[in-house]
C-alpha cells in the first residue's frame, strides 16, 4: 500500500524537523505493507535541508519499491493571488501540486498533515486502516503552545482501541485529514477559486467527494498536536482579519 502525505507551506518558522521525526516513527510501527511518500509542497521555494533524518531534493514522483519511506520538496505553480500585493497563501495551488506528485508516485490513499502537526504513534496506522475500508479520515488534533520531540520522535496522546466512527460530513474539515486518491481524482482535486481565504477550499473538496459516496470516519487512536510557536514577524499572515483589513 502507497500512502502519500501532502504538507503545504509558506511559514518562515515551520515545525518540520518535529513532524519528521514524529511521522518517521509512526511509519516505522505501521508494518512493512505501508510504504510512505512525504511531499512537502512549499510556496517559498526553499530547499528545507533541516528536516530531520530525510534527504533533499529527493524525487517524490518515484517510490522506491526498496525504500518504504521518501521524502521531497516540490514548489507549485505560481497562482494570482501569490503575485498580488498582499501575497496571500495560495492553499488550493499548493494542494493540487501535491495530488500531481501523489498520482506519479501510485499512492492508493492521501493525507494532508499541517507544517506544524506533529503526529502520535499510531497516525500512520490509521490512516492504513482508512485506506483499506476506502474511507475518508477526520484526524483529532490536540493544540499546545510548544512541546518538545522526543529524539525516538514517539508522540503519544492517549492510547486507546476506538473504532473507526462515521462523522457528518460537515464536521470533517481541520488541520489534518485524508481521503482516497481516487475520490480526490474523481472531483477534479481543490478549486483554486479558494485561494487566499483562510479557510473553506478543503471543506468544498470533502463535501463533493461525499456526494458522490464517500464516508468520512474519525477515532480517538491517533491525534496530531499542533504547536502554535511558529509566528514570526514578517511571515505571510492567515489571519482573517487582517485579510479582510
Amino acid at each position: 500500500m502507497k500512502i502519500a502525505v501532502i504538507t503545504i507551506t509558506c511559514r518562515q518558522n515551520p515545525r518540520l524537523d518535529g513532524v519528521a521525526k514524529t511521522l518517521i516513527a509512526s511509519h516505522a510501527r505501521a508494518g512493512d505493507d505501508v510504504k510512505l511518500g512525504w511531499i512537502i509542497v512549499d510556496e517559498l521555494g526553499r530547499k528545507l535541508v533541516h528536516l530531520t533524518g530525510l534527504r533533499d531534493e529527493i524525487d517524490v514522483n518515484i517510490l522506491d519499491p526498496a525504500e518504504r519511506f521518501r521524502a521531497g520538496v516540490i514548489v507549485p505553480p505560481i497562482a494570482p493571488v501569490r503575485e498580488a500585493v498582499d501575497k496571500l497563501p495560495a492553499h488550493n495551488t499548493a494542494r493540487n501540486a501535491g495530488l500531481e506528485a501523489a498520482i506519479q508516485m501510485g499512492a492508493d490513499y492521501v493525507v494532508f498533515l499541517n507544517d506544524c502537526n506533529l503526529v502520535t504513534i499510531d497516525w500512520v496506522s490509521v490512516v492504513r486502516d482508512c485506506a483499506k475500508q476506502g474511507v475518508g479520515w477526520k484526524c483529532k488534533s490536540h493544540v499546545v503552545h510548544d512541546l518538545p520531540v522526543p529524539a525516538d520522535g514517539v508522540v503519544r496522546m492517549r492510547d486507546h482501541n476506538d473504532l473507526l466512527r462515521q462523522v457528518p460530513v460537515l464536521t470533517v474539515a481541520g488541520p489534518c485529514w485524508g481521503a482516497p486518491l481516487e475520490a480526490l481524482e474523481a472531483i477534479g482535486g481543490f478549486d483554486p477559486a479558494y485561494d487566499g481565504q483562510h479557510k473553506g477550499g478543503d471543506v468544498d473538496a470533502i463535501v463533493r467527494m461525499s456526494r458522490l459516496g464517500l464516508t468520512f470516519v474519525a477515532t480517538q487512536r491517533a491525534f496530531t498536536v499542533t504547536l502554535r510557536r511558529t509566528k514570526i514577524a514578517t511571515e505571510i499572515t492567515t489571519s482573517k482579519e487582517a485579510h479582510a483589513g
